[in-house]
């Protein structure tokens, strides 16, 4: 993700101020679901972006994206309000089809997020591929 550009735009700005509340709980809350009620979730992993998330302002522009173009938005929205949001591989596979860790075994990503209490982890989509 380092190629992603991540510059803090005007709009990336003034949307993450909108989202700000009380707590960082409720500001990432409010990100998440700002996020996944406002962009739709479309698999659409051509090229590059089969495995670097677009920028969050063409995200934006598009309001669609795939599980990791919807979680690094958060993760931005987050940022700009000075909240930590990672980024988590995961697997929609019960049980891994072989032995072992590699990348190819990942097919999801989703955010977490520490609040201090407990480390909350959200999926942005119901499918990924």
């Amino acid at each position: 993700v380092g190629r992603v550009d991540t510059t803090a735009t005007p709009r990336l700005r003034a949307l993450a101020a909108s989202l700000r509340r009380a707590s960082p709980a409720a500001t990432v809350a409010a990100i998440h679901d700002h996020v996944r009620s406002g962009i739709r979730y479309v698999a659409d992993a051509r090229g590059e972006s089969a495995f670097v998330p677009r920028a969050p302002d063409i995200v934006l522009d598009h309001a669609y994206g795939d599980c990791k173009d919807r979680a690094w938005l958060v993760a931005t929205l987050a940022r700009l309000l000075g909240h930590r949001v990672d980024l988590v591989l995961t697997s929609t596979e019960a049980t891994p089809p072989v032995p072992g860790v590699a990348l190819g075994l990942y097919n999801h990503v989703v955010c977490a997020f520490d609040d201090g209490e407990r480390t909350r982890m959200e999926t942005l989509a119901t499918q990924c591929a």
